[in-house]
């Protein structure tokens, strides 16, 4: 989930990487982070870090060949690379080649199929039920599409609405199952706005609500930049009426907030980029409920300019996944502590 609030050029965002080799497991010591950021003369508290376990689980090289997965790096325009990706129940991967038109599926990092898709501008994407999957385009057709395995078109939704007064400010799609707004969502920045039913039938209008649905459907997560290296989530109570607060700050200014999640022990992530003249970086840090800070991630910034509009995913389970272009490759990585 992007939040609006970028300090960088519209080419430098999304630049993720990872931050190990090919296969390495690591653990992360505790304290390493506080002791890098006192070396530096940083004022931060010291905090002690989870144990981080590292495991790449794909790897494919760039191009349009069967397995590959397509970018894009044209002298004049926009480079970019695959714009999204998520992950099935089933540890599956689904990702968004909108070069290729096409999307990708990974299984056990290996190969399993391709869904051929209608166009080649769309943004994000989101697995259904029933085998379906919902692709977003708030540029060009601005709606959300509804595919089969097959690429069939099963359901489209138009974003032009008057409850969605500008419909290319709409930057991510998602599915609810449950809680109490069950259905197709599309969000921009702190709001939603439901365009079908749970079985996908659609509403007669885009209801809206201040924020992003947990994946239990019954709380609301919002994240507001405070200023230039703080940021504040705020989180609801389940009949979205009172407010919990809890600021993060980071040594560095922001560059872009990449997403925020909750997981099944209602533990709190918050990824994003920080940067200045002298370095950048990728974090992902995690809440317990209360807001109380259980460690940060850090994820390897990479070196090439493409546009990855999704970068990093948190499943329910609390698993990190990170998806990077390294050279003439694509790598996942999975993170567990």
């Amino acid at each position: 989930m992007q939040f609006g609030s970028f300090k960088k050029n519209s080419n430098q965002l999304f630049w993720l990487g990872l931050f190990l080799a090919a296969g390495l497991a690591i653990s992360c010591p505790a304290g390493i982070y506080g002791a890098e950021l006192r070396s530096h003369g940083w004022q931060e508290v010291e905090k002690a870090q989870p144990k981080v376990q590292v495991q790449e689980i794909l790897r494919v090289p760039i191009g349009s060949g069967e397995a590959e997965l397509g970018v894009v790096t044209p002298e004049e325009a926009n480079p970019e690379g695959p714009m999204s990706f998520t992950v099935g129940q089933t540890g599956e991967l689904y990702v968004l080649d909108q070069t290729n038109s096409r999307i990708q599926v990974y299984e056990k990092s290996q190969w399993k199929r391709t869904i051929p898709i209608p166009a080649r501008t769309y943004s994000d994407l989101e697995i259904l039920p029933g085998d379906k999957i919902a692709l977003l385009d708030s540029l060009v057709k601005k709606e959300v599409t509804v595919i089969d395995l097959a690429g069939k078109v099963q359901a489209s939704f138009t974003l032009v609405k008057p409850e969605i007064p500008q419909p290319e400010e709409i930057i991510g799609v998602y599915y609810i199952a449950t809680g109490n707004w069950p259905g197709l969502w599309v969000r921009a920045d702190n709001q939603s706005f439901l365009m079908a039913e749970k079985d996908l039938r659609p509403v007669p209008n885009a209801i809206k609500i201040p924020g992003l649905l947990t994946t239990d459907g019954r709380r609301l997560l919002k994240v507001e930049i405070v200023d230039e290296k703080e940021i504040m989530i705020s989180r609801s109570d389940e009949v979205f009426s009172k407010w919990k607060n809890f600021s993060v700050s980071f040594p560095l200014p922001l560059g872009v907030i990449y997403g925020v999640w909750q997981d099944d022990r209602n533990n709190i992530y918050l990824a994003a980029n920080v940067y200045n003249f002298r370095q950048e970086r990728n974090q992902v840090v995690v809440l317990k409920s209360e807001g109380k800070e259980i460690g940060r991630v850090d994820l390897y910034v990479s070196k090439v300019p493409n546009e990855v509009f999704y970068p990093v995913r948190v499943t329910a389970s609390g698993e990190i996944f990170q998806l990077a272009i390294e050279e003439k490759e694509v790598v996942v990585r999975k993170y567990n502590y």
